[in-house]
């Protein structure tokens, strides 16, 4: 869930928003959504007798597996906020 967020989301929003500020907030609610929600579900889903997490350990791989992702969604609005930004200086200037 993270992960098609980060994927689906990141990149447009960089691209599509002139305010690099607003397009981080907007990916920053929406990340934090679907981390909620999938993390819920992974608990739910243990607690129903699934082998997702081990009782009694701390589950740090999917904390560091998560924190990568989001840190790639990070990437992928920077890139595409530079993207967008050069395509919109290229537009103006030769208008």
């Amino acid at each position: 869930m993270i992960a098609a967020v980060s994927v689906l989301l990141a990149f447009p929003l960089g691209f599509f928003f002139r305010s690099q500020l607003t397009a981080g907030v907007i990916f920053g609610f929406a990340w934090m959504w679907a981390f909620t929600y999938q993390s819920v579900y992974l608990l739910v889903d243990t607690l129903g007798g699934s082998k997702v997490f081990i009782p009694g350990e701390f589950p740090w791989s999917y904390g560091l597996i998560s924190l990568a992702i989001g840190l790639i969604g990070v990437g992928l609005l920077a890139l595409g906020h530079r993207l967008g930004t050069k395509r919109r200086n290229k537009t103006a200037l030769s208008v």
